[in-house]
Parts: C-alpha cells; structure tokens; sequence
C-alpha cells in the first residue's frame, strides 16, 4: 500500500518504519515481528509506565516519555532513512 502511495506521489517508498506504542506486548512485539525494516519506541504512556529504562520481555528499539518525543526522536533518528 505504501509503495503505491508513494508511486502515486511520484516519491520513492520508504525503507524503513517506525512503530510507536504503549504495549510492550502488542506494539513492540509486533513491530519486531513485522520484519528487519522496522523500529520501535515504547512510550511511558498508558498501558507501559514502568521505572525500567526499557520493557524486559520485549524491549524497544527506544523508549521516550511521550508520543510528542517518540515523534520527535522518529523524525531526527529515520526521517530521512524511509527515502533514501
């Protein structure tokens, strides 16, 4: 779908992903599952607020306080890695 997308923008794909989530569980374990091409950031929102610098049975790729940082640290980490 994103390869069409960005055909119809006359863009190139991007190549890297990023998934953003509080669940340990379902977010970062998806976005580890969904293949070598994707990253995750755990945000210490909702269902993750632990003290732990990172989850223990799933950990994330990073970890911020929030989405607004998650974004921010997506954007200066990958921003230019999903259209290289």
């Amino acid at each position: 779908m994103l390869e069409n997308v960005a055909k119809r923008l006359q863009a190139p794909a991007p190549t890297v992903f990023v998934g953003v989530g509080d669940n340990p569980l379902s977010d970062i374990k998806g976005a580890k599952l969904a293949g070598a091409d994707w990253r995750s950031i755990l945000v210490r929102t909702g269902v993750w607020q632990s003290s732990e610098d990172n989850d223990l049975s799933h950990p994330a790729d990073h970890v911020c306080a929030d989405i607004l940082q998650a974004v921010e640290l997506a954007l200066a980490t990958y921003g230019n890695k999903g259209n290289e």
